[in-house]
This record gives C-alpha cells, sequence and structure tokens, in this order.
C-alpha cells in the first residue's frame, strides 16, 4: 500500500466513525459527542453531516481554539456548554525551565493519554495551560509529575481562567524556485530540501491538518504547513516572480 493509499485510508476510517456519530444521534434522538478534532477533521465532520436533520456545535474552551469537541444534537436539542465535558489545569514548572508545546504534550501522552482526548495547549513563559476532556483530569492531577527534566505540578482551573496568549512569530522573507510544499517548507523550517522530502515522504507533513505525502504538492497563500517535530509555518505571500523566475516567498513560523 502506498503512503497516498494509507491517507485515503485514514480519511476514510474517519468519515466512518462520523457516520457512526451521526446514525448514533439520529438513532437514541440525544446528543453526541466526539473527541477533540482538529480543524480539518472538523470541516470534514460539518460537511458530512449537512442536510440532516441534526444542530452540530463545536467548542474548544475559548473563542478561536484550534482543536475542539463537537456536539451531534437534534434540532430541538438545546447545547450548552456543559455539554462539551471540558476540563482546565495548569501546569507549573520552575522559573526558567525552557519548554515548549511537544515537551507538555509529551508528558501528557506519557501518561498514557490519547491526542483525542487532549485538546490545546496554552504555552506560556513559565508554565501551560491545558484543555482535556472532563474524564482524564483525575489521571492527569495524580500522575503529571515531571516535564522534561523539570519537576511540575497539574493544578486544577476554570475556563475563564484560560488565557491565550497571541503566538510568537518569526516573519521569513525569501525566494522559491516554485509553489511546491518541498521548495516552501525547505525555506521556511531551515531545512535541506532533501531532508524535507523524506520527512513528506515519509507521511510527516500536513497541510491545512490534512497528511500531504507528496514533495511537489502545489501550496497556495493561506496554507498552514507542519512537519512533525519541527513546528507549523503559514504561508502568506507567494509571487510576484523575480526577473530570474524565482518566486518572493513571505511566511509566518510558529515559534
Amino acid at each position: 500500500m502506498t503512503t497516498s493509499q494509507r491517507l485515503d485510508a485514514q480519511e476514510s476510517l474517519f468519515l466512518n466513525r462520523v457516520q457512526e456519530w451521526l446514525m448514533r444521534a439520529l438513532d437514541r434522538q440525544e446528543p453526541n459527542l466526539t473527541p477533540f478534532l482538529d480543524p480539518r477533521q472538523l470541516g470534514l465532520l460539518l460537511r458530512h453531516t449537512s442536510g440532516y436533520a441534526l444542530a452540530v456545535e463545536s467548542w474548544g474552551g475559548y473563542p478561536g481554539a484550534e482543536r475542539c469537541r463537537a456536539v451531534l444534537a437534534p434540532e430541538y436539542w438545546s447545547i450548552q456548554e456543559e455539554t462539551f465535558q471540558l476540563a482546565y489545569l495548569q501546569v507549573q514548572v520552575p522559573p526558567g525551565a525552557r519548554l515548549d508545546h511537544s515537551d507538555y504534550l509529551g508528558a501528557l501522552i506519557g501518561l498514557g493519554l490519547s491526542r483525542d482526548v487532549l485538546g490545546d495547549l496554552l504555552v506560556g513563559a513559565h508554565d501551560c495551560q491545558a484543555i482535556l476532556a472532563a474524564p482524564v483530569l483525575p489521571v492527569v492531577l495524580q500522575e503529571l509529575h515531571q516535564v522534561g527534566r523539570y519537576e511540575a505540578k497539574a493544578v486544577p482551573i476554570s475556563a475563564d481562567q484560560l488565557h491565550p496568549l497571541a503566538p510568537r512569530i518569526k516573519e521569513i522573507r525569501t525566494t522559491v524556485s516554485a509553489a511546491r510544499l518541498d521548495a516552501v517548507a525547505s525555506a521556511g523550517f531551515g531545512l535541506s530540501r532533501s531532508q524535507v522530502a523524506g520527512l513528506i515522504k515519509g507521511g510527516k507533513a500536513r497541510v491545512n491538518w490534512g497528511v500531504v505525502a507528496e514533495p511537489s504538492a502545489h501550496v497556495r497563500e493561506g496554507d498552514v504547513i507542519s512537519l512533525r517535530g519541527h513546528g507549523r509555518i503559514r504561508l502568506m505571500q507567494l509571487g510576484p516572480a523575480t526577473k530570474g523566475g524565482r518566486l518572493h516567498l513571505q511566511v509566518i513560523r510558529y515559534l
């Protein structure tokens, strides 16, 4: 099976889950709550459920949250914030600890949690606020004692204590030879084109939260590109062409 076929199979499996959620809500005439979904999955869910006699709402704990849970319910059902069953905690680490999103995510996954019970992680200078499915909160409070090489303490907080921060970004302006995923990612992440091509072929690149396995895939302005282990960039401007035929490129890299 090729990488492309594997990716198509993954999307098909997800849509099968969506169909199960949809039919459960219709058959039982009661709300059905999904795991946390990324923006691409949420978009697939909304397209797949349009046209049915359902109310579909999503919430990730604060306005603009990236990862959200969705509720599929009969049209007459009133969906409340508590329907989404979210919990909130703050992970405290010692002053001076140099930790990033991947450190906190790795610590939570290391407790045996799956990614779909974890929402956004709001990383600050000396702490991290996490949004998660309410049933796993006791596990995290009891078992999370370390992030990276630093001692850590998790304490519950309320939704109104969340403080989403404007993301730290770095602007990159350069030129690329073509509007290809490998070319843009190479410039945006500061990696060689061959390194990037290997990561893409290995299924470790996402464009707009969907895995793309072809280095030659076309990208366009507005696309969000991520490489596993290297973070995320957003393509802000591509073009016009220079006299030498290269394309002006502007991206922002999320730090």
